[in-house]
C-alpha cells in the first residue's frame, strides 16, 4: 500500500509517496500535479512518514550536503533506470548535457531519450534532473519551469 506525506521547504511543500519503506515518487517543491495523484490512487497519508527521505530534503534545502541518496523503489525500462542512476551521480554545483548522460548510458545517440527520461523523472531533487541541461547552452525545459531549474541549480552550488 501506498503512503503519502508532505516536507515543508523554502521553495514550497514536496510531496512524498512511499512503498514497502522506500521511495515511489516525488514532486518539485509546490508542483503537486494530476499524474501524482493519478499515480497513488487511494493512498493513505501519514504526516511525518519518511523520516530519512524528510531529512534529506532538509538538510538539503539548509545547503548542507544531504549525503547519499536513499532508496529509492526501482521502477522503468533498464535504460531509464540506467540514466537515472547516471543523473543520480552528477556532483551538486555540476551539470551535464543530455548527450553527455547519453553517452554515459552506452546511447550515445540517445540525448533526446534522456530527455524523455527525465520529464518523466519520478524522484525530482534526489535524482537532480536540474543539473542535465541542452548542449546549445541555457537552462531547457524542465517540469517546475525555468525559473524553478535556476533556482534549484543555485540551491546546489549552495550544498
Amino acid at each position: 500500500m501506498l503512503r503519502w506525506t508532505s516536507v515543508e521547504t523554502p521553495m514550497g511543500p514536496v510531496l512524498l509517496a512511499l512503498c514497502q519503506d522506500m521511495l515511489y515518487r516525488s514532486t518539485l517543491p509546490g508542483h503537486a500535479d494530476a499524474d501524482f495523484w493519478h499515480e497513488l490512487g487511494t493512498c493513505v497519508q501519514l504526516p511525518g512518514e519518511g523520516g530519512r527521505y524528510r531529512r534529506w530534503i532538509e538538510r538539503y534545502f539548509a545547503g548542507v550536503h544531504p549525503g547519499p541518496i536513499p532508496p529509492l523503489f526501482s521502477r522503468g525500462t533498464c535504460f531509464s533506470r540506467r540514466v537515472r542512476r547516471i543523473v543520480s551521480e552528477i556532483p551538486p554545483g555540476e551539470t551535464r548535457t543530455y548527450g553527455e548522460v547519453a553517452c554515459a548510458a552506452a546511447s550515445p545517440r540517445a540525448a533526446r531519450a534522456v530527455g524523455t527520461v527525465m520529464a518523466r523523472n519520478p524522484f525530482p531533487l534526489f535524482v537532480p534532473c536540474q543539473r542535465v541541461v541542452p548542449a546549445a547552452g541555457g537552462l531547457g525545459a524542465f517540469g517546475g519551469g525555468t525559473e524553478m531549474k535556476a533556482a534549484l541549480l543555485a540551491q546546489d552550488r549552495s550544498l
